[in-house]
């Protein structure tokens, strides 16, 4: 899992290079599972205090979220950010960061945990996506169950 990271995105973010960062990208929508992700952020702060959450992407959800972070303490470790619709840039927040992190409850294929593979970021996948189909646990993707926070910091532990 591992390969070249640029230090630039976790510049911009006032993070250290060697402050793990976790990204998702996504339509912001109940069925990404992103409420699980944010549930699962404490525990990994737990052993990476210095982590954050960069989740891009807009849509239904984000004031949940907003508020589910902000309850659970962790609003200065989840980033929202809005849709990124220039590849290059999306590329270089890909590059900056060091695993992608795909909650989703249900999904059909997951293109950008594949866009997030091709990019050389180690993927924390849950099981619900068909994309498993083609995906070796283990060695090309970590699998976690849906819905399920504590798999999903386990499994980012293992890599950051």
């Amino acid at each position: 899992f591992t390969t070249t990271r640029s230090p630039a995105v976790k510049k911009k973010l006032g993070m250290n290079s060697s402050d793990p960062l976790l990204v998702w990208i996504g339509r912001v929508i109940e069925q990404k599972g992103l409420k699980y992700l944010i549930a699962a952020m404490p525990i990994v702060l737990k052993r990476f205090p210095t982590a954050k959450l960069l989740l891009i992407g807009t849509g239904t959800e984000l004031k949940k979220l907003r508020q589910q972070a902000a309850k659970l303490g962790i609003s200065n470790t989840v980033v929202f950010y809005g849709q990124e619709n220039n590849r290059k840039k999306l590329n270089d927040l890909l590059r900056g960061s060091d695993v992608y992190v795909m909650p989703s409850v249900w999904e059909t294929f997951g293109i950008a945990a594949l866009e997030a593979m091709a990019s050389g970021l180690p993927v924390v996948l849950c099981r619900a996506a068909t994309a498993t189909e083609v995906l070796n646990d283990g060695k090309n993707v970590l699998l976690v169950d849906p819905m399920n926070p504590e798999q999903i910091a386990r499994q980012v532990k293992k890599i950051v």
